[in-house]
């Protein structure tokens, strides 16, 4: 054997033993640290869900060719930061939810306002036995009012489609909010494209329905349905 033939066989050896990283374990670990923003919003927690699905696809890869695959660390890691950023997500989130509305206030909804279809009622029941209560309900502040600065009065609306693009909403998706001075911390706000958390009590103009009274509102709207008198924002 001559010394060029021992060159080609250890040569031949080193490319045989050489494996590929495994690129869904590289991706499963990326995930993984994305999916930290779960902790901040629900729909980021995808990120975590995407993390363990690549790192068991790493895993099963890395089994079936073992001889041309490595990664078997980072794609556990990917698997174990993922299942960890979604129990964390989910803990924090549900905590959230069970102690964000203050004590003697009902929990409600943009949904629950809105009369049921084929429905000869113009106001839900919901509505109605809500009115005069104190509610507490998540929106987001209408534009009209974002040149501004800060303001006492302004309309919520229930999704960012309407927040972002403005216009006049429709009736039942709008609720002029006032806050008053027994607010706790604020008392007045500046214009944000934030998910807003108001509690406060639920008022019904009737005189918009049965008088068709509609009013100019804040930031140059027309309805005034629904009031809502703010003294907690969180």
């Amino acid at each position: 054997m001559t010394i060029s033939d021992v060159s080609v066989s250890a040569e031949a050896k080193d490319f045989g033993a050489y494996r590929a990283l495994s690129k869904s374990a590289i991706v499963s670990v990326s995930f993984a640290i994305l999916a930290a923003g779960g902790l901040l919003a629900i729909p980021l927690m995808v990120f975590a869900l995407c993390g363990l699905l690549f790192g068991v696809i790493a895993l099963r890869a890395l089994k079936r060719y073992p001889s041309e695959l490595t990664g078997r660390g980072p794609a556990w890691v990917g698997i174990v930061l993922s299942l960890a950023m979604f129990g964390g997500a989910t803990g924090r989130h549900t905590w959230i939810y069970l102690t964000e509305v203050p004590e003697g206030y009902q929990r409600i909804s943009f949904y629950d306002l809105r009369p049921q279809r084929r429905s000869m009622k113009m106001i839900s029941d919901v509505a109605v036995d809500l009115n005069g209560k104190k509610v507490f309900i998540k929106g987001y502040m209408h534009p009209g009012v974002k040149d501004q600065g800060k303001v006492q009065q302004f309309v919520l609306v229930p999704d960012m489609k309407t927040c972002c693009f403005g216009g006049q909403p429709d009736l039942f998706d709008m609720m002029e909010v006032t806050l008053t001075g027994t607010t706790k911390g604020k008392t007045n706000l500046k214009y944000s494209t934030q998910k807003l958390k108001l509690a406060g009590d639920f008022v019904i103009n009737v005189n918009v329905l049965t008088r068709n009274q509609q009013k100019q509102v804040a930031g140059r709207l027309v309805g005034g349905l629904f009031e809502l008198r703010v003294d907690h924002v969180r």
